[in-house]
C-alpha cells in the first residue's frame, strides 16, 4: 500500500485549489464555470487513486497538473461538438439574424440537392454571399462542412469546385 496516500476526508483542504483553478479557466475561456469545478473534482478523485508519494512528488504538483490536463481536454472536446447550424452560421458575416437565419435554412436546402456538384457548390457559394476571388476562409469552411456533415467525397467537392474556379476566370 502507498504509504504517503492522499485520503479523501483531505478534500478540504485542496477544494479551494480545485476552485482558484476552474474559475481561472472559466474567465479565460467564458464557459460555465460549475463545469470546471465538477472536472476538477473528477480530476482529484483520479488524482487519489493513483498519487505515489514515493516517487518524490508533491501531491499539490500533481493534482495541479491534473487539473491543467483534464481542463484542457474539456476544452478540445467542447470546440470538437460544434453542431451543424454553427458551422454554417460560422460562414456568414452579417450582423442582422433574421438575415443569417433565411440564408442558413436556404443553404441546408441546396447543399440537400443532388446531382452537379457544380451547380451546387456555385449556388451555395453565391447564395452564402462567399466570396469565390479570396477562397482561403468562406470556401474551407463550406468544403469542411459538406465533407464532415454531408458525406461528400473529397474528389466530389474538388471537382465542383474546380469547376466554378475554371468557369468564372474564362
Amino acid at each position: 500500500m502507498r504509504t504517503n496516500a492522499i485520503t479523501a476526508n483531505q478534500y478540504e483542504q485542496y477544494k479551494n485549489t480545485i476552485y482558484r483553478k476552474a474559475i481561472s479557466y472559466h474567465i479565460t475561456t467564458g464557459l460555465d464555470v460549475d463545469d470546471f469545478v465538477s472536472i476538477g473534482n473528477e480530476a482529484f478523485c483520479k488524482c487519489l487513486t493513483k498519487f505515489d508519494g514515493e516517487r518524490g512528488a508533491n501531491f499539490n504538483t500533481y493534482l495541479f497538473i491534473s487539473l491543467d490536463s483534464a481542463f484542457r481536454t474539456y476544452l478540445n472536446v467542447s470546440k470538437v461538438q460544434k453542431d451543424r447550424e454553427q458551422i454554417l452560421t460560422d460562414i456568414f458575416t452579417v450582423d442582422n439574424w433574421d438575415i443569417v437565419n433565411s440564408k442558413l435554412q436556404l443553404a441546408k436546402g441546396i447543399i440537400k440537392l443532388e446531382g452537379d456538384p457544380r451547380l451546387i457548390v456555385m449556388t451555395a457559394l453565391y447564395t452564402l454571399d462567399l466570396d469565390v476571388h479570396k477562397p482561403r476562409k468562406s470556401r474551407g469552411l463550406l468544403k469542411n462542412y459538406l465533407r464532415q456533415h454531408e458525406g461528400w467525397s473529397w474528389s466530389r467537392i474538388q471537382q465542383g469546385f474546380r469547376d466554378v474556379a475554371s468557369s468564372l476566370y474564362n
